[in-house]
């Protein structure tokens, strides 16, 4: 059966998963949407620890899919987004490790190109160890790289970001006038 979720609709689950009240084991559970799929298994207890061990995945997520199914049609952005991830730690102090991927990026008429992430959540910080945006320029390569840490409990952030031979080319506003930097 499809599912409709928000905007998007045409979804479809299959999963196999087992409950007792200790925990809830999943063996899979597969979510397709257009040409995206998404992967998630593992156990995630119930009483005691309350451990989680889950992995999941996500493919061929394209930008301007989800921004249409969370009705934010006015963010003109194409791409292709995947990520793997996996979550431990228990359920009151989990803790994630992502890996993103996105390639041909381009957003308001300006290519972005690829970008590569890592993150992680430990406790309540949620730490970017590493990304890095390589965007196709005429006059050669542009390249940002960024780490960063927030406290979701005090909403701080900290952000170190970099650049080298960065260069808007075609930036086009909301209001249709066009950036260009030097």
């Amino acid at each position: 059966p499809a599912l409709k979720v928000g905007m998007a609709d045409g979804i479809a689950l299959t999963a196999q998963a087992s409950y007792a009240p200790a925990a809830v084991d999943i063996a899979r559970a597969d979510v397709t949407w257009k040409q995206a799929t998404a992967h998630v298994d593992g156990r995630i207890g119930l009483q005691g620890k309350r451990q989680l061990n889950l992995n999941a995945s996500a493919d061929q997520l394209q930008v301007g899919e989800i921004l249409e199914a969370l009705n934010t049609t006015g963010v003109p952005a194409t791409g292709t987004l995947s990520a793997r991830g996996m979550v431990g730690g228990t359920l009151d102090r989990p803790m994630a490790t992502v890996v993103a991927q996105g390639s041909n990026l381009v957003a308001y008429e300006e290519q972005i190109g690829t970008f590569n992430a890592d993150v992680r959540l430990d406790g309540r910080d949620l730490v970017l160890s590493n990304l890095v945006i390589d965007k196709p320029q005429p006059e050669g390569a542009g390249k940002l790289t960024a780490s960063g840490t927030y406290n979701l409990d005090r909403e701080t952030y900290k952000v170190d970001l970099k650049s080298d031979n960065l260069r808007l080319v075609n930036l086009t506003l909301p209001g249709g006038q066009h950036l260009r930097g030097a």
